[in-house]
């Protein structure tokens, strides 16, 4: 394959520089039941949090929990202990932690033990600075009830089903911290969203009645940021009753107040001759940046379309109040010809899907590809190489790089990036398979800066040993480590030598 001068590959033995390793069993005398990475706004960590289950207390009618937080250098800043009700047959399944104002939310799913069907949500408020619980709530259908007044498990009814599902996840941003319920339907569909602030009023209600289902409409999340949450709409084409390519419409809300901000005709029959556009959402800045894969379509939609090859890229970018400020189409075939890209895959005949994209804070912008053969639908995937993109503020294509790797097959080896805007930096990962060692794996990790890619690897599949990592802050990774001989856990970050 073509290598491109603008890649530097620096393959070196990996140097990390120590930072700091905790053993998760001289954390806690109790059994790890959480670990979560606590985020800013802006996805960059300050820190961790763990659960733990310390067993059970007073004559066996609660379960006591110890909490743990680390700050982003795996230092110990504070722990406390709180207490469940312990309910026969039931258990608690923790989802979600959030870090504001010295105040920890926790977020659980209480469920069967045996049928695994779920009753309903149970949120604990923790105020740091006294180790006290300032409350303890049981979300239901939309009600909020302190859950010492709540009783009678043995005679209600699971929530989840085969045919809709609930899930309520909580969003913070830099003051404020929200729980959004989200309600899904038959066919994966979103019926409705209700938001309530951290005292469980009701700020924002979107209701899918039947009026709108029938008349074809659809939704999906697209993104929230800011107190802002945008929805993608979707609707049946009229002639034809299928399901349209693409999206439609953009709906921004107010999540503080509810409000409409934002109503974008983004791809429809009127402003996209011939194609549709499935969008990729991001908010930045007071704007909302779009990247869409872009679909051929005829005047009908055909099944599995949305998983067809794409024949380029759509770049928007949107004011708060929705206004285009940018709208640039990038062709395939244009910019990848060298390469052999032709009609809508390559010479080799693999088409390129959208992997994932990086906005910097002087619009200029990245997109990563994946090299794929199969559709999704009749042909399982096979996955390659990946293509790096690199773009100006307004959307003209600059250059690219072709990543090798090796082919892999309903196996997604991706793992996630870390962006630095304001110097035009990210750093992605990815497990690649030994070429001499089908048994052994080696961490990528990739530097791109200013269209140069540095890369470097590191084995992490031991007989002794297994390894995970997560993001850590900025130039670091986070290395959770089981210790099978010794069947011991640790957790460390490392800096990277890039």
């Amino acid at each position: 394959m073509k290598k491109l001068l603008f890649v530097l590959l620096t393959f070196i033995n990996l140097a990390f520089s120590f930072a700091q390793v905790q053993n998760l069993k001289e954390l806690s005398t109790g059994v790890l039941e959480q670990s979560s990475r606590l985020n800013d706004t802006d996805g960059n960590v300050i820190g961790y949090a763990f659960i733990f289950n310390k067993g059970l207390i007073k004559e066996d009618k609660f379960v006591q929990y110890e909490y743990i937080l680390l700050d982003n250098n795996l230092n110990k800043i504070t722990n406390g202990d709180f207490e469940l009700r312990n309910i026969l047959k039931l258990s608690y399944r923790f989802i979600g932690i959030e870090f504001l104002k010295q105040k920890l939310y926790i977020n659980s799913k209480l469920y069967h033990v045996k049928n695994f069907g779920e009753y309903g949500n149970v949120l604990v408020k923790l105020d740091l600075k006294s180790n006290n619980t300032e409350n303890v709530e049981f979300f239901r259908n939309g009600i909020f009830t302190p859950f010492s007044e709540i009783d009678g498990f043995d005679k209600m009814k699971v929530l989840n089903s085969i045919y809709s599902a609930n899930v309520l996840t909580s969003y913070r941003n830099q003051n404020k911290l929200y729980y959004v319920d989200f309600k899904v339907g038959n066919g994966n569909l979103l019926e409705s969203i209700y938001a309530y602030n951290e005292k469980f009023e009701n700020t924002f209600s979107y209701v899918i009645d039947k009026k709108m289902r029938k008349d074809g409409y659809k939704f999906e999340l697209g993104t929230f940021k800011n107190d802002q949450l945008v929805l993608l709409q979707k609707k049946n084409d009229e002639s034809s009753g299928f399901n349209k390519i693409g999206v439609e419409r953009l709906l921004t809300y107010d999540l503080a107040d509810g409000k409409n901000t934002s109503n974008i005709v983004y791809s429809s029959r009127i402003n996209r001759d011939g194609i549709y556009v499935f969008p990729e959402l991001e908010i930045q800045n007071d704007k909302l940046f779009v990247i869409g894969e872009i679909k051929e379509s005829s005047e009908y939609a055909i099944p599995f379309s949305r998983f067809g090859p794409s024949i380029g890229l759509m770049r928007t970018i949107y004011d708060s109040v929705g206004k285009q400020l940018l709208e640039k189409r990038i062709n395939y075939n244009e910019i990848f010809s060298d390469i052999g890209f032709k009609t809508l895959r390559d010479k080799d005949g693999y088409r390129y899907a959208l992997k994932e994209f990086f906005n910097y804070n002087d619009n200029s912008f990245t997109v990563l590809l994946e090299k794929q053969k199969g559709d999704n639908s009749l042909t399982v995937v096979r996955s390659t190489d990946y293509i790096i993109a690199n773009f100006d503020s307004n959307g003209i294509f600059k250059n690219h790089i072709v990543l090798e790797k090796s082919k892999q097959k309903m196996f997604d080896s991706y793992l996630f990036s870390q962006e630095n805007k304001d110097e035009n930096e990210v750093l992605f990962f990815y497990a690649e398979q030994d070429k001499d060692d089908k048994k052994s794996w080696n961490l990528i990790i990739n530097k791109l800066k200013n269209g140069v890619l540095t890369q470097d690897k590191m084995p992490f599949k031991t007989k002794e040993t297994s390894m995970r990592f997560g993001k850590a802050k900025y130039g670091y990774i986070f290395i959770s480590e089981y210790n099978k001989d010794e069947k011991e856990s640790s957790v460390r970050i490392e800096k990277l030598n890039l």
